[in-house]
């Protein structure tokens, strides 16, 4: 049988400093900081209890794109590096993501709150390292005007 669904939520909310009023009637909430979008999903079904973060990190674009998704694909083999989680995108959008998937039986609450701000701490320094990273891009793109601009989607390869 699936833990309570209060129970549980009330312990992810405390985590990230607010009260269960925080999830909607499907068990989402949405938390803004440092310029970051934090999706937060809880699912109850057969037993398994599940919460899936999302964080959008900030547009990928065009200038640093290839360099991003390089450094996002190197960083996704250190799970230290994303606070557990996975960097991917979101091509249609063209936004950098970092997604965790925390399977919450056996979990403490206090447990649950280290992960969630390992992750959050990813988050803020994924999108920062990106931020820098288009900022670095702007000027050399501006400096060679004749240059040409990356792919625009690596899903357009094929």
């Amino acid at each position: 049988m699936p833990e309570a669904r209060p129970e549980k939520l009330t312990a992810i909310a405390q985590a990230v400093g607010h009260d269960v009023s925080l999830f909607d009637e499907q068990n989402h909430a949405f938390l803004q900081f440092d310029d970051i979008t934090l999706h937060l999903q809880y699912f109850a079904d057969d037993g398994i209890t599940v919460l899936v973060l999302a964080a959008d990190l900030g547009e990928l674009d065009a200038p640093s794109r290839t360099q991003a998704y390089a450094l996002m694909l190197s960083a996704n083999t250190s799970w230290r590096d994303v606070g557990g989680g996975a960097l991917a995108v979101d091509d249609e959008h063209r936004r950098a993501l970092l997604m965790l998937r925390l399977d919450l039986a056996g979990l403490t609450d206090a447990a649950l709150a280290q992960r969630i701000y390992a992750f959050t701490q990813a988050a803020v320094h994924w999108s920062g390292k990106l931020a820098a990273l288009s900022a670095q891009a702007a000027p050399a793109l501006a400096t060679s005007p004749g240059a040409a601009t990356p792919w625009t989607s690596v899903a357009n390869l094929a």
